[in-house]
């Protein structure tokens, strides 16, 4: 399966899931079904399609996957607890979001803790595709919520001996 077919597919569950969410599938078990009239089945399609349009940019990131407008606001990009840490970030549904969240506790844990002392920027996850400066560079996948910056005021791109020998690893 590609990655359009993939992303097609769950375009079509998020539809059926707004479809659910609107109340037109709402009847009880018990009761007899009604027929959806032609008007109520357009007007949860627009529903639908503005959300869409609402919340993605048509606009692939560097690692292919479409930037959205917003987190929390109903797409695939949602804030969560990172757990043991008392930091929250937003990034994208599924697997990305299980692997990310992981590599910020284990770094909080295994190399330096985040958020202490009033850390003010300890992680950050998704940003606006408004704030990515071009969707070629690997930044831009921040706004697909397919990225995240621990501490992005400490360790500039270029720049070496910011971890002391025991925050380093010792694997290759």
């Amino acid at each position: 399966m590609t990655r359009r077919h993939a992303i097609a597919a769950a375009a079509g569950v998020t539809a059926a899931a707004s479809l659910a969410s609107t109340s037109l599938f709402a009847t009880p078990a018990a009761a007899a079904p009604q027929a959806l009239r032609n008007d109520e089945l357009k007007q949860a399609l627009r529903r639908v399609d503005a959300r869409r349009r609402r919340l993605l940019t048509g606009r692939p990131s560097a690692s292919r996957w479409e930037m959205q407008n917003a987190a929390d606001g109903g797409g695939d990009i949602v804030t969560r607890h990172v757990a043991g840490t008392g930091l929250h970030v937003s990034v994208r549904m599924g697997d990305t979001e299980t692997v990310l969240v992981h590599v910020i506790r284990r770094f909080h844990y295994e190399v330096d803790a985040l958020g202490l002392r009033g850390e003010p920027n300890p992680v950050e996850g998704w940003v606006a595709p408004s704030a990515v400066r071009d969707s070629r560079l690997p930044e831009s996948n921040q706004a697909s919520g397919t990225a995240i910056v621990i501490r992005p005021d400490f360790y500039p791109p270029g720049v070496r001996g910011s971890f002391t020998t025991g925050q380093q690893s010792d694997h290759p």
